[in-house]
């Protein structure tokens, strides 16, 4: 998804901001991967930050005809509020078809490690995302036979629509 994401931002040209693309393991470990790279990046700006989206299992859906996104993080803060704002207006104009509810009590994943470091840090994940934990996480059958491609593409055009929107955006205080 993030690659396909890469693919549609290339081909609209040059955003007014750095986009960056970085991939985190180790999250079920205790959000290693987001640990470390929050602790190397702040030697790097990572103040200068105006946002993350979080992409984890976005290619699942128990019904193919019910395309279902949450939108999480952790308290109603105006970087996060825009990035939310900009992640609803994406699936209006690029997958109108997807539906999305806003969690405000996020938990656990790797936006909350961006989010303690002050990052506005939105997640976007699947609503049937505990069904597939349960049954396919981390087994031999957390294969690609079970996602649901058009799901991960659908999710792709949305998000890189919302960052290249929030990107090319005038510059804001995310306070």
């Amino acid at each position: 998804t993030l690659l396909s994401i890469a693919k549609m931002l290339k081909a609209k040209g040059t955003p007014n901001r750095s986009i960056h693309f970085v991939l985190f393991t180790a999250e079920e470990e205790g959000l290693l991967g987001s640990e470390a790279f929050v602790r190397d990046a702040k030697a790097q700006h990572l103040d200068k930050c105006d946002g993350s989206i979080i992409l984890d299992e976005v290619s699942f859906t128990k019904d193919k005809k019910h395309e279902r996104l949450i939108f999480e993080t952790s308290g109603e803060k105006k970087g996060t509020n825009r990035i939310i704002d900009s992640l609803a207006s994406a699936v209006k104009t690029s997958a109108p078809h997807i539906t999305f509810e806003v969690n405000y009590h996020g938990f656990g994943s790797d936006h909350m490690t961006l989010l303690r470091s002050g990052v506005p840090s939105v997640l976007v994940i699947e609503r049937d995302n505990l069904y597939y934990a349960d049954k396919y996480g981390h087994t031999a059958e957390d294969t690609k036979a079970n996602t649901v491609p058009e799901f991960g593409a659908n999710t792709a055009s949305m998000v890189a629509q919302a960052v290249w929107n929030l990107a090319n955006a005038p510059q804001f205080d995310i306070n």
